[in-house]
């Protein structure tokens, strides 16, 4: 017994903190990053399923009533065996004394089960109102151990792991590892958590000082840009995206594709210098060619004698005023 205490009192079980937008298109990625902390820091997968449907339960009630425009504050953290979890909004709150758990809402109406639902799957509930409405919940977690978690965050066999899934994760690993783009991984807080040897070099940086580095803290001109907006919109919203963004920093163009995932954000990209510069000169074609026939016939233009330039099919597609002067309406012209 000793030894499991001291097992489970080794796991680090950070607090889990964030703040979302009050609109129903953000409840997905809610589930998803919940669902990925508490994969980490519990052993049923039954508890994780029952936390997560009360947290989007209480955020779908604060969506719904509290008629705030503020975010909501989502908060996780442990105590020993104990998981609390507490859903705090700013908005005109409600009549926290007309609530009762023990009371089961009425089967026929619209709605109104949400914190019946909480109250009966957890198993502890406080409401409190002030500045807002501040839902509470506890439970007792089965806690995992050290070799669980290792197993889970760095895909190698645990205990229980089956050598088949074990396999197809390290062959995935092998592809990353190969593949021609680079490929970066980042988590809920933006740390990079994975990137392949193209990423290292087309990021020009040493595997050292990106691993477990902030993006911003790597590449602070990114703030503001683009390529931010789009890599919230992954984060926070779980919309894919695909584009070309000139990087100055390194003067280099690159093509990426941002996927959000249930830990994060993946983002799979190259550097398109070569392309941009062949899409540049065929762009300028047309220009430098109407420039080139403008200097053309500028010297035609002051030549004394009549000149006539024709295509292969004997059709004239330039000549001068001389020409005309000499034949005047009888000139062969188109």
């Amino acid at each position: 017994m000793a030894g499991s205490t001291h097992e489970r009192e080794a796991i680090p079980r950070p607090r889990l903190l964030f703040h979302v937008p009050l609109e129903p298109i953000r409840l997905l990625r809610v589930r998803e990053r919940i669902r990925d902390y508490l994969s980490m820091y519990c052993a049923s997968l039954d508890d994780i399923d029952d936390v997560v449907l009360c947290v989007e339960e209480a955020c779908t009630n604060a969506i719904r009533h509290s008629r705030s425009s503020d975010d909501l504050e989502i908060e996780i953290a442990f105590e020993d065996e104990w998981l609390g979890v507490s859903v705090q909004d700013h908005g005109v709150g409600f009549a926290i004394a007309s609530f009762d758990p023990l009371i089961a809402p009425d089967s026929t109406a619209l709605g109104g089960r949400g914190l019946y639902l909480i109250s009966q799957i957890m198993d502890e509930m406080d409401l409190s109102c002030d500045g807002g409405t501040t839902v509470r919940m506890r439970m007792q977690v089965g806690v995992p151990s050290t070799a669980h978690r290792r197993a889970v965050f760095v895909q190698e066999p645990g205990p229980a792991s089956i050598p088949a899934v074990v396999i197809g994760e390290r062959r995935l690993f092998l592809l990353l590892e190969d593949l021609p783009d680079g490929f970066v991984a980042l988590d809920w807080e933006w740390r990079i958590v994975y990137a392949n040897p193209t990423a290292l070099r087309l990021l020009r940086l040493p595997k050292e000082k990106v691993l477990g580095a902030h993006v911003l803290q790597l590449f602070p001109e990114m703030e503001g840009t683009e390529l931010d907006s789009r890599g919230r919109h992954a984060m926070e919203q779980g919309i894919p995206s695909h584009f070309e963004v000139y990087f100055e920093p390194q003067g280099t163009w690159y093509e990426l594709h941002l996927y959000p995932t249930a830990s994060g954000v993946s983002i799979c990209f190259n550097e398109i210098n070569e392309r941009k510069r062949r899409e540049r000169e065929r762009n300028e074609l047309p220009g430098k060619a109407e420039d080139e026939r403008a200097r053309l016939q500028a010297v035609l233009d002051v030549l004394p004698v009549a000149v006539g330039i024709t295509d292969e099919e004997g059709y004239v597609i330039a000549h001068n005023p001389t020409v005309c002067r000499l034949w005047g309406d009888d000139a062969p012209l188109p």
